[in-house]
């Protein structure tokens, strides 16, 4: 789930009370059903298997608290977020079911996709690269190849962010334009 140097936090839940059991003459060994989940609301497996053996299964809460960040103030749609923007908080990772940025450097000059709250946790889906270009701005076409290099000018043909694929119309060539190398 994430980095936390804490250690879970466990509450069992209280056995049936109508629940007789016989005596197991044996250390009683704990288990956790196949595909089980190991935090937030689990299946934790109490099993004897001794001469009368016996299986149970026992509802359990495992928290695990870790620190993520929180907007430290109102955070409107588009703005970029600052250092001063987000905080530390303890919280419940197993509660955190959209996931939580906990880094400021996964954080600090992202742009909020979506407003967020004083004390809202920043999840990965909360944030997105900032636009590095506009649609219609120029651009500059740079081409390498074989110690080679051409530029030319060109229009961005929408927004885009970093590792963003952006298209690009080539305001230097026309269709009335032939190029020819010689080499």
């Amino acid at each position: 789930l994430g980095q936390t140097d804490r250690q879970p936090v466990v509450k069992a839940g209280r056995l049936d009370s109508r629940l007789r059991l016989v005596r197991c003459d044996v250390p009683l060994e704990a288990f956790s059903p196949r595909g089980g989940r190991t935090v937030g609301n689990v299946s934790v497996g109490i099993r004897c298997l001794g001469p009368k053996p016996w299986t149970l299964f026992v509802a359990t809460y495992v928290s695990l608290p870790g620190d993520v960040l929180v907007a430290n103030r109102f955070l409107a749609r588009g703005e970029l977020v600052t250092r001063d923007d987000v905080r530390l908080e303890e919280r419940d990772l197993a509660r955190l079911q959209s996931g939580y940025v906990s880094d400021l450097k996964d954080a600090v000059g992202k742009r909020v996709k979506r407003a967020l709250r004083v004390g809202r946790i920043l999840t990965p889906r909360s944030l997105a690269e900032p636009k590095l270009v506009k649609r219609g701005k120029r651009v500059t076409l740079v081409l390498n190849a074989n110690g080679l290099e051409i530029r030319a000018v060109g229009e961005a043909l929408r927004d885009g962010a970093r590792g963003d694929i952006v298209q690009v119309k080539n305001l230097f060539i026309t269709t009335k334009t032939k190029i020819v190398f010689f080499l």
